[in-house]
């Protein structure tokens, strides 16, 4: 009976080998996403090692009751890597493998129980696989990391097959064109329908190329006198045909299709090409009789944030992935600006009533050189702190602040609405116009929120004399409500200015006003490469043809942080936070730092003090009693004095070796600096990429500002602060007054 069942395996397995490899000689000639092969083997128990099979074939043995024991996968691609991690008998998880590596055992007779195996470095593909399990036979398709098999369930792998899933099927569309009836097929980016020929679109279908079970391309139309249709999918035809009804708008949506997102947009009569909207945005007119002629439609990356080098810009990534987690339908793009963030804030520091800060403000939010200066009528030169904080745009990657990035250049009635327009602007000076914001934002393809969060940022609720009517002294009376050309010193200045260019645009209604201003808008910025609430603050791209930090819309430091709340805040109440938003983030060159919030009660420039009291005056590790003490400083003892204002009355600061503490500043009295020489240095580095200069002499304190290779300084005191976290430290004058403490091997004479 023994001999017979053995006879009777044997000729199972010499079956089984044959069909395998019946699968291999196919699998030879079979490509799967383009040309990339996945390519494996499994070690099978009383068998060993079979041979490769490719893309789909299986691997292993089934209704013989033979565990897998270990696998070799690889692609035929060096550029994308392939990793897999298998479950394993009384071991667990192993490692991760990658490239051809063995994941599993030999010669211990230990079964796999589970497999997960994932892609790096593309987007393009999704790897798919699915395993053959004692007991249960064939599960469904696994990919991408998610496990295939059991855990704890001591049940064996008997067989895997593993295939490429291309992510990026082709995108082919046809339309239903006025005289000509149905045109051929064309592919994705191309022109459907007719341009200069004055002919109507009724109708379209469109589908995707070797798409799988999960991948669709759906798409809705709005049709003359019948509005919006039904959604249609994967090329049933949306529209009408036979009953000379034009197209108006249309809507596009992909679903199942990873890392991609479908753009397009419309040819409009009498509009031309309007703008690229996206993932089921309007394409298109309503309620304006226009008929659409022709339409693009491409299916593309859906943003770069992922694929961002951390090591170049860190601090980015993690942020822009929770957030992208969190909102699937949310867009991100990078903004590369080819600066380093020390070299945006030295840009917009340079002219001190560039970025101001509400006169309310204080300690390490005003600049230390304009002090209470007054800018604009009750406004504050910012400090060089607080316009780093605002450009760090890593300080602003969360829920809200993160519409101070979207892309504001888009009407969308899929996002917004006239309701949400009056439901805003109600009990405010624009109450009664919410239908020609409306309007106008229709008309120039802008962002209305984005308008009411300006207006009330330049006006507040209940408006100022410029936004609801100023006595031209012709009889008119004339608006002003973006305060365009409102600046000047004082009031009266301000005044006269929006005046004479509400006059000289006649805007002698607020109709017209609006409408202006929403133009201004678009042509001078929107379509000017600074289409999001921080690049209106901030010019920090060059592609406008403009100077760096020249072209920007106000001075007001925290603008775009202000609107953003305001316009996310408008989202929110009408329950559309997650419609298909497009971000455009911002990146700085080697940002390895944040910078932080300044402070409102304290002064940070550095200073000479003295211990006055009798034994000494503990150095703490916090400004409090309760922290604990480093040491005891003897009383006359002159030390550095780096901010002051902490906790009321403590101060922090640094001792001649660079320990830095805190001390009460009952205790401390400010005497003169001290200086022991004076010469002129300009700052040299070896590879002539300037350096940081800060409050104290130590790499523990907060750096001031960055100076450029070639700048000129005056040095006040040396030989003081010397091998401190590994530098000879010098006290220097900037050009600009301030003080600051850099290593001595970056100066020369």
């Amino acid at each position: 009976m023994k001999k017979i069942v053995s006879v009777a395996l044997i000729l199972l397995l010499i079956t089984n080998i044959i069909f395998s490899y019946s699968y291999q000689v196919k699998a030879e000639n079979t490509s799967s996403g383009g040309g990339l092969t996945v390519s494996y083997r499994s070690h099978v128990q009383d068998v060993g090692w079979q041979g490769y099979v490719s893309n789909g074939s299986l691997s292993g043995t089934t209704n013989l009751a033979l565990r897998l024991e270990g696998i070799n996968i690889k692609l035929n691609n060096n550029n994308i890597n392939i990793k897999y991690q298998v479950h394993i008998q009384n071991i667990g998880w192993q490692d991760w493998k990658s490239n051809g590596q063995m994941a599993g055992t030999e010669g211990q007779s230990l079964r796999l129980e589970a497999i997960k195996i994932v892609l790096e470095n593309t987007s393009d593909y999704s790897i798919m696989y699915r395993t053959h399990v004692q007991d249960i036979g064939w599960q469904e398709w696994r990919k991408d990391g998610e496990i295939a098999g059991t855990e704890g369930q001591s049940l064996r792998l008997e067989a895997i097959e593993i295939k490429l899933q291309k992510n990026t099927p082709d995108l082919q569309y046809s339309s239903h064109v006025q005289d000509i009836g149905w045109q051929n097929w064309v592919a994705s980016g191309e022109t459907a329908g007719t341009e200069g020929q004055s002919l109507r679109m009724e109708a379209i279908k469109l589908k995707l190329e070797d798409e799988t079970a999960s991948q669709h391309i759906k798409y809705q139309v709005h049709i003359q006198n019948i509005g919006w249709q039904d959604w249609k999918q994967d090329g049933e035809i949306a529209g009408t045909t036979g009953e000379n009804k034009r197209m108006e708008a249309i809507r596009i949506k992909l679903e199942g299709v990873t890392g991609y997102k479908i753009e397009y947009r419309a040819h409009v009569q009498d509009i031309g090409w309007q703008n690229w909207v996206s993932n089921g945005e309007t394409a298109g007119t309503e309620g304006q009789c226009l008929r659409v002629e022709a339409v693009q439609i491409r299916i593309v990356k859906s943003g770069n944030a992922l694929s961002i080098d951390t090591t170049r810009y860190p601090g980015y990534k993690e942020k822009i992935q929770q957030l992208m987690n969190a909102h699937p339908n949310w867009e991100f793009n990078l903004l590369y600006t080819g600066l380093t963030l020390d070299q945006a804030v030295r840009g917009e520091y340079a002219v001190h009533s560039r970025n101001l800060v509400p006169s309310s403000y204080s300690g390490e939010w005003v600049c230390s050189i304009c002090g209470t200066k007054l800018y604009d009528s009750g406004w504050y030169c910012a400090s060089e702190k607080a316009i780093a904080y605002y450009m760090d745009s890593r300080n602003f990657l969360d829920d809200t602040n993160v519409f101070q990035f979207l892309d504001l250049n888009t009407y969308s009635s899929d996002s917004v609405s006239l309701d949400g327009i009056q439901s805003k602007v109600n009990g405010s000076f624009l109450q009664n116009y919410a239908n020609d914001i409306n309007n106008a934002c229709i008309n120039t393809r802008v962002n209305p929120y984005y308008i009411i969060a300006r207006l009330i940022q330049e006006q507040g609720y209940s408006g100022t004399t410029i936004g609801k009517g100023m006595n031209g002294g012709d009889g008119r009376t004339y608006y002003n409500p973006f305060n365009i050309g409102a600046s000047g010193n004082g009031y009266d200045a301000i005044y006269s200015n929006a005046l004479a260019t509400a006059k000289s645009y006649g805007w002698d209604s607020m109709q017209k006003a609006i409408e202006g201003g929403i133009s201004f808008c678009k042509k001078n910025w929107l379509e000017n490469y600074q289409n999001t609430l921080y690049q209106n603050k901030f010019d920090i791209d060059s592609t406008n043809g403009t100077s760096l930090y020249t072209h920007q819309y106000m001075q007001n430091l925290l603008g775009a942080y202000s609107e953003a709340r305001t316009l996310r805040s408008m989202y929110s109440n009408t329950n559309k936070i997650d419609s298909n938003f497009t971000f455009i983030i911002p990146v700085y060159e080697s940002a390895g730092y944040n910078a932080s919030q300044p402070s409102y009660n304290s002064e940070t420039t550095p200073i000479n003090v003295k211990v006055v009291a009798n034994g000494g005056l503990n150095l703490r590790s916090d400004a409090n009693t309760s922290s604990s003490v480093i040491r005891l400083v003897s009383n006359g003892e002159i030390i550095l004095s780096i901010q002051r204002g902490i906790n009321s009355n403590w101060q922090k600061v640094v001792l001649n070796d660079g320990t830095v503490g805190f001390m009460s500043g009952s205790y401390l009295q400010q005497v003169s600096d001290v200086i022991n020489c004076n010469y002129t240095a300009y700052v040299k580095t070896a590879d002539g990429s300037g350096c940081y200069v800060r409050v104290g002499p130590t790499t523990k304190v907060d750096r001031i500002t960055a100076l450029a290779d070639g700048t000129s300084l005056t040095v006040i005191n040396e030989g003081l602060y010397n091998n401190i976290d590994g530098y000879n430290w010098v006290r220097v004058m900037l050009s600009d007054g301030r003080q600051a403490f850099m290593p001595s091997q970056y100066l020369r004479r």
